[in-house]
């Protein structure tokens, strides 16, 4: 499919649709704004995905991400139209249930922040500026917004926050052999392991930066000069292990539901994305001990999901 075609279902189907749901429940959105890829139409046309995060009126949050359920099933009916199949990606969990006869979807990444929790940048730590060099609001105003072009700081907090999602991405890799049927189709399996395997690496950029250089945005530019800058970045900061992993992300990338695949191939890239994770992990670790001392030892170990 073409980037045109793409542009005009995401557009009719799912911007229009989201900016009448909006329109119609102003009682309980504030703000709506789109980010990421699809505002810089670099999205992946093989698998389009777009960013598109709300802000509720105070205390409203549980009330709207009940009413968007109903938006979800209304989208989903529109695209299926166009034999096209939404995914709701709760991240960092796994992405919601999906229909293998369909070859082509829509990955929305979205989520509901409370107005009431302004103060306090929403509790997103680790997010902000990536959002505000590249978004569209198509909702509300931009003062909601103000406190997401804040510039990351890294403290305890921060470290905290990248410790939740470490103990994310490594719990759901765990469990996804056992949450799909990979055996059936293998590519599931491919799917979900390089979802998180690519996770962890781009967490690894924040990670290997000084504090300055998290300040200063460098993080920024080496997400959106990805190609030409990236490797060499973990060439520097993580050595032969980063190289390999970075390497090892894109091979898993390049690979689609038309390729050829085994379900031996599957558990072997399942496993590599389990390498992957491990060499960002114990670079956080040295970090966090520079930075932290031993004063948060929780933060050196993963707790398994029970």
């Amino acid at each position: 499919m073409k980037r045109e075609f793409w542009d005009e279902i995401i557009e009719n189907n799912v911007i229009d649709s989201i900016k009448e749901f909006c329109s119609n429940n102003i009682k309980y959105v504030s703000t709506c704004f789109i980010t990421g890829s699809y505002v810089r139409k670099e999205y992946n046309i093989k698998s389009p995905n777009v960013n598109i995060y709300f802000i509720s009126k105070e205390n409203q949050r549980l009330s709207l991400i009940s009413k968007l359920s109903y938006l979800w099933k209304v989208i989903e009916e529109k695209l299926e139209y166009n034999n096209v199949q939404l995914h709701i990606d709760c991240h960092p969990y796994t992405l919601s249930f999906r229909d293998i006869k369909f070859n082509n979807k829509i990955t929305l990444t979205t989520n509901v922040f409370d107005l009431s929790q302004k103060n306090e940048k929403y509790n997103l730590p680790t997010m902000g500026p990536g959002w505000m060099k590249n978004h569209e609001i198509i909702f509300g105003t931009s003062d909601d917004l103000a406190p997401l072009k804040q510039p990351l700081e890294k403290n305890h907090i921060w470290f905290n926050a990248v410790h939740e999602a470490l103990t994310y991405y490594k719990n759901m890799l765990i469990h996804l052999p056992w949450a799909l049927d990979w055996i059936e189709n293998p590519y599931l399996l491919i799917e979900e392991s390089t979802r998180y395997a690519e996770e962890a690496l781009k967490d690894g950029i924040n990670i290997a930066l000084d504090y300055k250089e998290l300040h200063n945005n460098k993080n920024l530019e080496l997400l959106h000069l990805w190609q030409t800058q990236a490797k060499s970045f973990f060439e520097e900061r993580y050595q032969d292990e980063g190289v390999w992993a970075f390497n090892k992300v894109d091979e898993m990338k390049k690979i689609n539901s038309d390729t050829e695949i085994t379900a031996e191939m599957a558990i072997s890239i399942w496993e590599d994305s389990l390498k992957v994770w491990e060499i960002i992990w114990k670079k956080y670790c040295k970090q966090a001990e520079e930075y932290l001392g031993d004063s948060q030892i929780h933060l050196f170990k993963i707790n398994n999901w029970i």
